[in-house]
């Protein structure tokens, strides 16, 4: 018998898992059970309706237990996204005793449509920490830079007793606008040596970042890391506050020293002062579940129509329609906008 056999069952079979009440979903929440959070958060990206349906009874019977702060961390990749938060998140859940949740995206293939969700194993010290839960989710094609679900597992980790939550996003590039819209704060992570770097970003990310973090200042990349320093804040001291009147900062980080844990936490510090000020952050919050309720409702409206059996069977002859080259695209959305209008 191989190793491999021993270790196999051949009468096993899967077990259908209990299903979860609206009680133990709530107590277990309350309890910081992250077992019970990460099959929560399994549901919200289900998509089957009943799912769907319990995550928001839940969420609606559930509040907030505390004030949590929701952080989003982007950059291009091989910046150190993942490496950023294992060292920040150390940082504050070893020395300041917090909680953190960190919900990390990676791609989805456009072949398979799946995806490594690998970002867990980048995070060596949060991952065994007793503070720290980390629930990877696939962005599912996703162009927003996060996961479709990332909003509702915010939620769902803010009835809980987490300190932090971070949202590690998939890269960086003007569509990452999505995790800007769930979240309270937004940083930018860049390279050293990366002025260059500017170009490909864009203005629109430039300007939605809250926090730009110089990665991996340490070691042969110091002098480039003191370069950038400067051309980033010559950068930014080109942009205008934003709509509340906050100017970010730039700062320097090395995880691989655990250098400028300190100054982040005071920047983040600072920014939420400042936010709390005048109701800066119930404001942003509130725009935020407007901006949530029009993707949502838009989704939902969505799925309705193209359930819609008459709809349904008219975009499967308007298909074939195409295929057999009797009509074209422009035509085919002449005779669908026809249907549209005979339907309301």
């Amino acid at each position: 018998m191989t190793n491999k056999s021993r270790h196999i069952n051949p009468s096993f079979r899967a077990s259908k898992p209990a299903e979860l009440s609206m009680d133990q979903g709530i107590r277990g929440l309350r309890e910081g059970d992250f077992d019970l959070i990460a099959q929560l958060i399994s549901k919200a990206e289900s998509k089957l309706l009943k799912d769907q349906a319990f995550i928001r009874e839940l969420l609606m019977q559930a509040k907030p237990v505390k004030e949590t702060r929701k952080i989003a961390v982007s950059g291009a990749p091989g910046v150190g996204k993942s490496s950023f938060i294992d060292s920040f998140g150390h940082f504050i859940t070893t020395f300041l005793s917090k909680k953190v949740a960190v919900l990390p995206v990676d791609p989805s293939s456009q072949l398979s449509k799946g995806s490594i969700l690998g970002d867990k194993t980048r995070m060596e010290r949060l991952s065994i920490s007793e503070k720290a839960f980390i629930k990877p989710m696939s962005s599912s094609l996703s162009l927003g830079g996060l996961a479709p679900a990332s909003a509702v597992a915010s939620m769902i980790c803010e009835r809980s007793d987490f300190d932090y939550i971070i949202f590690e996003t998939v890269g960086v590039g003007q569509s990452e606008i999505e995790a800007r819209n769930i979240s309270d704060m937004f940083i930018l992570l860049l390279q050293p040596g990366g002025g260059d770097e500017l170009q490909g970003i864009k203005r629109g990310i430039m300007e939605m970042a809250d926090l730009f973090i110089i990665t991996k200042s340490d070691g042969s990349l110091l002098d480039n890391a003191d370069a950038t320093l400067r051309q980033i804040r010559q950068a930014n001291s080109l942009l205008l506050k934003n709509a509340f009147g906050w100017k970010p900062s730039v700062i320097k980080h090395s995880s691989y020293n655990d250098e400028g844990n300190d100054s982040a936490l005071e920047k983040i510090s600072a920014y939420y002062e400042f936010m709390n000020l005048e109701g800066r952050l119930d404001r942003l919050r509130k725009e935020q579940e407007s901006q949530l309720f029009k993707k949502q409702s838009n989704a939902m409206l969505l799925d309705y129509v193209l359930n819609n059996q008459k709809l349904s069977d008219a975009l499967s002859s308007l298909s074939d329609r195409l295929n057999k080259g009797e009509l074209e695209a422009l035509g085919a959305l002449e005779n669908l906008q026809n249907i549209l209008d005979d339907l309301v």
